[in-house]
């Protein structure tokens, strides 16, 4: 029976060491970084592009651009793309930010080969195609007006708004009216300009195989310079501000 009444004796952690990462800089300035770890035949395929909302030249391009990567290229439609991915046990996720996109690619690592050259097929030869840019964007406006009845999502699109300027990346939502005027033209110069020389974080059980895969394929990209915008900084102040809401049963302070 242990001794509720004492406290278990306090010990310093005397070791903290991460993983050591290996940095390979391909022919075409791609910067790849191998984290091994785990013994289980799986791997993760990360890719980070510098073309998040910070660098939008039209509000919510950059959101509509990551959502439709997988939605078609040159070679394949959608449905193609994901019988693949389901053929081959991979799962393919994409997260839009304020500053990077991310493209992450879960696979069984004896099943590398054909779903990297389907990864990298999805991001050198998007077409964003029409019909899946309507579909995108009915679905994108009903969650957003489900999102509006929440006061949660309300206080923090408003305490952005306060903070950063609703002028500012940060500062802005992406509003009806805007998903309403992309079209597929916007998307492309967008993905032209900032979808560029990404950087790669492979992470799993990484062997000698691994990495003569992903070199090989990722050589394969072109070569492109990554973009620097800078912004004005908005001078914030102090404020105090109350949205009431009818019929709400719910409050949300940020």
């Amino acid at each position: 029976m242990p001794d509720r009444k004492s406290p278990p004796p306090f010990v310093h952690s005397t070791t903290f060491q991460l993983i050591e990462p290996v940095r390979v800089t391909l022919a075409n300035a791609v910067e790849v970084f191998f984290i091994p770890g785990g013994d289980q035949d799986v791997l993760k395929i990360e890719l980070i592009f510098q073309a998040g909302r910070w660098f939008e030249k039209k509000t919510g391009v950059s959101q509509f651009a990551a959502n439709l990567i997988s939605k078609g290229t040159q070679y394949r439609t959608s449905f193609q793309i994901a019988q693949i991915f389901d053929r081959f046990g991979a799962h393919l996720e994409i997260h839009p930010g304020f500053d990077f996109v991310s493209v992450s690619l879960y696979t069984l690592t004896h099943h590398l080969d054909p779903v990297l050259e389907l990864l990298i097929e999805l991001i050198t030869s998007p077409v964003f195609p029409d019909r899946e840019l309507v579909q995108h964007r009915t679905v994108f406006i009903q969650n957003l007006k489900v999102n509006e009845e929440k006061t949660s999502f309300l206080a923090s699109k408003e305490f952005r708004k306060k903070l950063f300027g609703e002028d500012h990346p940060y500062g802005r939502e992406i509003e009806e009216h805007d998903a309403g005027s992309i079209d597929r033209e916007d998307i492309l110069r967008h993905y032209t300009d900032f979808f560029t020389r990404p950087a790669v974080f492979v992470s799993g059980k990484v062997n000698e195989a691994v990495r003569a895969s992903v070199i090989q394929g990722f050589n394969a990209l072109p070569e492109g310079d990554a973009k620097q915008i800078s912004l004005p900084a908005d001078n914030g102040s102090p404020f105090k501000e109350e949205i009431p809401r009818d019929r709400s049963i719910q409050a949300s302070i940020r």
